[in-house]
């Protein structure tokens, strides 16, 4: 029961005013409009039980941490999240129609209160709530009250009233997937929960669907047919609000356990409130802002050990420990950064859901685990609509890339750089995607901000290391570096962008010293086999590859199989006339996982081996490749020359010989050693004796002869630091 207590021995009465056009039932701690029922949690309606009290002033936050949660320390935070609440439920589109803000003073109720019968006369001045007895009355009666719905539920009627407004949704796609038939398994769990109806609902739009169907408990299942698991979400209240997640194994369904922890959760619960602490963590933490950076740096283990000090020195109990250690557990599996099970994940997420109802960050972190799990769509629109700060712009951006919205990751992510360049994280993504959006000439003006900055690592820098050596920009590559030294370790970033920058530009014996760095700091690196190629492909000695690749396979990748690696062991075959060995390895290819390519990349590598080898009449060749031309023609490029390998090998099978030639001149840019050296593959003669071609091959031999000393001086500047005793 929803409450303010005049002080002294004064009698308490309930409450009851009509608030505009809601009526105030304190009792079921709802709002009532005709048919329409708004659920507030008990924290919300005691704030709209002090404004009614307090119409005629402006409330002080100050009054409302005194009168709401009796004191006066009490995060300002959530205040404002309560107040936000309080008006998404109250108002409609009109902005402060209910509760106005006084910039530097409060808040004051503006709407029309009108007494309903029977209802005492307004309680005069300022009275300080005695809600302690309620309060543990009600505990008390919550935990009878659990004790017996656990117990009782799975053997109600189906007249029961309760069961009556539980209502199952479930993501219908109309097929099997991978043999599980989503629609079965919810109509089974709609019998054994003895609800009537399954609601067939899509990702889109989800809340907007799941508000259509009253504030009664929703149950909705989603199955995860590549992991043969369903995705069971417990949502309450008007609007719905999640409160609880599970993810099982579809067989699970069968076992009472699983059943009856559902139907525990399908009672409405009165969730708990207060301040969870992670706010003010992803604000203050400069760790936590830079952990997607320090990925591939040593300096990793040295942040997630200053993070979990500040969790340890900065939390007010063990609650918020919990809390926090939920929050970044979940984000550090959504980096990919730690393997953790749904055992170790969802008991943590659902304590914040629970316990932290009214935090953003408890429902960020949700959506990070389901993100990560295989539903992005649902993940995205369950934080779509929060207010907003820089940590939760930020993750709305990795969302977006997540469902292939670049454009609006892009956004994001610029939104949150203009405010805070600090954010390290943010700035990382910020320049790979200006890199991919057709606006990577923004990236240089960054240079002087990004020698200034104190970021943690140097994830950045090499961004825009990248874009200089994409652009051919080699100078400016060395620039960059050499002015970036004092920053630098010997990490896998340094090592692999000097292995590179050597192949690339021709220097050989330096390209395989970096190299044996490289393999030493990570011998799985994915410019390693791409560097070896092009290294026996500059020396004329391609058939080397094979050779390489199989020591390679078996004293570094053992079982696995990547799909770049053999990729050009088939390129290798190939250009040796080896099309039996050729045909062996593009099937590994089809069950391989990518190292570093983007899909589109990879489908046209594919379909560019599948061409070479199946068909040998040219009409039928193109016929075949017609369908892939779209895809071809808008294919990334990256700091290799790879992409434009594969996109020269598509046009030139596909008789296209303009944009064959264009794709090679464009590698010559990036790459001006392989520029010498692709008449090597056979598959690309048609071509590589063009004037254009010949004219580009001239200028690339003078530039690696031109840059020779600039980067010579740039390895004797920068192996020392791996040199190191």
């Amino acid at each position: 029961m929803c409450l303010i207590k005049p002080s002294g021995s004064e009698e308490v009465s309930i409450l009851r005013f009509k608030v505009g056009k809601w009526t105030l039932d304190e009792r079921q701690f709802c709002l009532l409009h005709g048919d329409r029922r708004v659920e507030l949690t008990p924290t919300a309606c005691r704030l709209l039980q002090l404004f009614i009290s307090q119409s005629d002033k402006v409330v002080s936050i100050t009054t409302i941490k005194e009168q709401v949660w009796n004191t006066e320390f009490t995060t300002d935070n959530l205040v404002y999240q309560t107040i936000r609440n309080l008006r998404l439920a109250l108002e409609d589109t009109d902005e402060q129609a209910y509760i106005k803000t006084i910039p530097r003073f409060g808040y004051q109720l503006v709407a029309p209160i009108e007494p309903l019968p029977g209802t005492p006369d307004l309680p005069q001045g300022r009275h300080k709530p005695r809600l302690h007895f309620v309060a543990a009355l009600f505990v008390v009666i919550l935990a009878v009250l659990s004790t017996y719905l656990v117990w009782s539920y799975l053997s109600r009627s189906p007249t029961d009233s309760t069961t009556q407004r539980i209502k199952v949704f479930h993501f219908d796609t109309g097929r099997k997937e991978n043999g599980v038939n989503s629609d079965q398994i919810a109509q089974q769990i709609a019998k054994t929960l003895q609800v009537k109806d399954v609601v067939s609902i899509s990702a889109v739009n989800l809340f907007e669907q799941l508000n259509q169907h009253g504030n009664g408990a929703k149950l909705v299942l989603r199955s995860i047919p590549e992991k043969n698991q369903m995705l069971t979400l417990v949502f309450v209240g008007s609007p719905a609000r999640l409160s609880y997640i599970d993810l099982s194994s579809v067989s699970e369904f069968n076992e009472s356990k699983t059943l009856s922890e559902l139907a525990s959760q399908l009672q409405q619960p009165v969730l708990s409130r207060g301040n969870s602490g992670i706010a003010t963590l992803a604000t203050s933490s400069q760790a936590l802002r830079a952990l997607v950076s320090l990925s591939n740096s040593a300096k990793l283990a040295q942040a997630r050990a200053s993070l979990q000090a500040e969790i340890d020195t900065q939390s007010l109990n063990e609650h918020q420990k919990r809390a926090k250690k939920a929050f970044v557990d979940t984000l550090l599996a959504f980096y990919r950064q730690e393997s953790l099970s749904d055992e170790q994940l969802l008991p943590g997420i659902n304590f914040l859901l629970s316990r932290y109802h009214q935090s953003n960050y408890a429902l960020l972190t949700a959506s990070l685990y389901l993100a990560e799990r295989g539903a992005p769509q649902i993940a995205f629109e369950l934080i779509e609509n929060l207010e907003q700060d820089l940590f939760i712009t930020f993750i709305q951006g990795l969302l977006h890339l997540e469902l292939d919205e670049a454009q609006r990751a892009l956004k994001h992510f610029e939104r949150v750089f203009t405010l805070a360049p600090e954010f390290e994280d943010n700035t990382f993504f910020y320049f790979m995607e200006l890199i991919e959006s057709g606006r990577n000439n923004e990236l240089p003006t960054h240079h002087q901000m990004l020698l200034s900055s104190q970021y943690a690592s140097t994830a950045s820098h090499y961004v825009l290391l990248n874009y200089h050596v994409m652009q051919g920009q080699f100078e400016n590559a060395f620039t960059l570096l050499s002015d970036m030294e004092s920053a630098l370790s010997c990490n896998d970033d340094l090592a692999g962008s000097l292995t590179l920058l050597n192949a690339a530009l021709g220097n050989i014996e330096q390209s395989e010293q970096w190299l044996q760095i490289l393999s030493k700091i990570n011998h799985r690196d994915w410019r390693i086999p791409w560097v070896v190629f092009s290294n026996y492909a500059f020396k004329h000695q391609l058939a080397e590859y094979p050779r390489w690749y199989s020591r390679y396979r078996t004293e570094v990748l053992g079982n696995d199989s990547l799909y770049e690696p053999l990729l050009l062991n088939v390129l290798a075959h190939f250009a040796a006339g080896d099309i039996t060995s050729a045909q062996q390895n593009f099937a590994l290819m089809q069950a391989a996982n990518s190292a570093f390519s983007k899909n589109d990349t990879l489908d046209i590598a594919s379909a560019v081996i599948h061409a070479q080898l199946d068909f040998e009449n040219t009409q039928e060749r193109i016929e075949f490749l017609t369908q892939f031309e779209t895809v071809a023609q808008t294919l990334v490029e990256d700091e290799t020359a790879l992409p434009s390998l594969i996109s020269a090998l598509y046009f030139t099978l596909y008789n296209d010989f303009g944009r064959a030639e264009q794709a090679l001149i464009n590698s010559c840019t990036r790459s001006p050693a392989m520029c010498t050296s692709w008449h090597s593959l056979p598959s690309l003669k048609p071509i590589t004796s063009t004037t254009k071609l010949k004219q580009a091959r001239l200028q690339a031999h003078a530039q690696l002869e031109s840059v020779q000393p600039s980067l010579t001086a740039l390895n004797k500047q920068l192996l020392p630091l791996c040199n190191k005793p």
